[in-house]
């Protein structure tokens, strides 16, 4: 179990885990270097199934690879990425806010120009995803995966269950990143 104050990579300290799930938990740390806010993913064992570790330290990872094809305001960006205790971490932009979720808990219900604001922008990210060359089919919509940053604008989160459209003859193919087909 990773604890307040221990280091990733001699790099990364860990402030808090701000996120756990099937396949990895999140820690915000800071970047010892440039005191940098960063979120490390660490994702389980198991995913190492599906991913590539060459002679010379490079990672290949579906999500990995996904997350550096992306280049869109709504999605962190990737700076890093490790093995840690023979499991991978991924280093991402921290971003500040809470979950959609959280907020609903506490606030209630968003005004309606707000809440059509914020599908407005989730659809637009979706258009982004969907007409890239091989099109990515973001699965893992749902309240917590949407964060709510400070100033009011929001930010989608965890592509570790997204999808990649594959053209096959006539037909599209979904296969899951964590699809041993795709690493």
């Amino acid at each position: 179990m990773l604890r307040k104050g221990m280091f990733l990579a001699d790099r990364y300290e860990i402030i808090e885990q701000i996120g756990t799930g099937g396949m990895s938990s999140v820690y915000l740390c800071v970047d010892k270097n440039i005191n940098k806010k960063w979120a490390v993913k660490k994702l389980s064992e198991s995913t190492l199934f599906y991913s590539n570790l060459s002679s010379d330290g490079s990672i290949s990872n579906p999500e990995i690879e996904l997350l550096k094809s992306l280049d869109y305001y709504m999605f962190p960006g990737i700076s890093d990425a490790f093995i840690e205790d023979g499991k991978i971490c991924i280093v991402t932009d921290y971003i500040e806010g809470q979950t959609l979720s959280s907020y609903l808990k506490t606030n209630g219900a968003l005004p309606v120009e707000v809440a059509l604001s914020y599908f407005k922008e989730l659809l637009y990210a979706l258009e982004y995803l969907h007409t890239r060359d091989n099109p990515i089919l973001y699965l893992d919509m749902k309240l917590t995966n949407i964060m709510i940053r400070p100033d009011g604008s929001i930010r989608l989160i965890d592509f570790g269950i997204a999808g990649i459209l594959i053209l096959a003859g006539a037909y599209y193919i979904a296969l899951s990143i964590k699809s041993p087909l795709i690493a």
